[in-house]
């Protein structure tokens, strides 16, 4: 593709750029649904690698891509960490999101040679598309997830009290929100593309 140091280092900042928005986001989510603010963002975000095709020529058309796309892709992440206290009840929710991390983190290892394949050998001009409409059904999952607890504030004697549950008692909960699971699965799926 011809990217040069300049250009990867400028990736690497946009990895990390939108998470200066991120203020404005928490503010916005105090307002207005955070699924939805969430999904036309990510929605945005991962419709930039539809243009792949028509940009790969121009290393910079290109990246001025990935910098949307990177972006509109950590714009949200309030909004997520917000959601995720109505997702699960507050005795589990911490071990629940290191377990839903450890296993994203296992999926997107064992992906990742897969997807580096599919790059070298089919193109990225073809691979990021596919992933593009992979992004919008995981956007379009999430778009539909249900709020299942109601957040409830902590005192301290609360943190003190509280029982560590057994893990399968944690795993059922994790599996039991079904249209999580789909969407954790398909963020994996796009992530590997992108």
């Amino acid at each position: 593709m011809g990217a040069t140091e300049t250009h990867l280092s400028i990736y690497v900042v946009f990895m990390s750029l939108g998470l200066f928005f991120t203020p404005i986001t928490a503010l916005v989510f105090q307002r207005y649904n955070i699924i939805k603010v969430s999904t036309w963002i990510w929605v945005v975000g991962r419709s930039v690698f539809i243009l792949t095709p028509f940009v790969a020529h121009d290393v910079n058309l290109f990246m001025i891509c990935l910098g949307i796309f990177w972006i509109c892709e950590t714009v949200p992440s309030p909004g997520y960490v917000r959601l995720l206290a109505h997702l699960y009840p507050d005795e589990l929710r911490g071990r629940i999101m290191s377990f839903v991390r450890i296993g994203m983190t296992l999926m997107i290892l064992l992906m990742t040679p897969v997807a580096g394949w599919l790059l070298d050998n089919v193109s990225y001009i073809y691979v990021l598309p596919c992933m593009s409409v992979i992004g919008w059904v995981a956007s379009a999952v999430f778009a539909r997830l249900k709020v299942v607890h109601p957040v409830t504030p902590t005192t301290d004697t609360d943190r003190h009290t509280t029982v560590r549950p057994p893990l399968r008692h944690m795993l059922k909960e994790i599996t039991n929100n079904r249209s999580f699971m789909v969407f954790l699965a398909l963020n994996i799926l796009f992530g590997c593309g992108t």
